[in-house]
């Protein structure tokens, strides 16, 4: 990871977590996903403090859903229109977006 990435934290729970960046405290920056009946990951929120916006965080917050994806070998069902957005865009990704959300 360079200096410039963020340092995102991960909480899971038996139903889903969260992907997140905290300063002071603070969350500034978050993914959310529940864990679908298929045993995929539902992102359904996508969160960026405005001191944050401008600086791709969304899209880093997604890269870092997915190499979570990759990880626990399972594909993404991103209900959030922001996440759905990024991951449609991203060719690379499309090995872990669920079938029915291929462009």
């Amino acid at each position: 990871m360079s200096e410039h990435e963020p340092n995102f934290s991960h909480q899971e729970t038996e139903t889903g977590g969260s992907i997140f960046l905290e300063r002071d405290g603070e969350r500034v920056a978050k993914i959310d996903y529940r864990r679908a009946p298929s045993g995929a990951m539902e992102v359904h929120h996508t969160f960026v403090d405005t001191s944050m916006r401008g600086q791709g965080m969304a899209r880093k917050l997604v890269a870092a859903a997915v190499e979570h994806a990759r990880r626990t070998d399972c594909k993404i069902s991103p209900s959030c229109s922001a996440a759905r957005a990024i991951l449609q865009k991203t060719p690379d990704y499309h090995d872990v977006l669920e079938a029915a959300y291929l462009p």
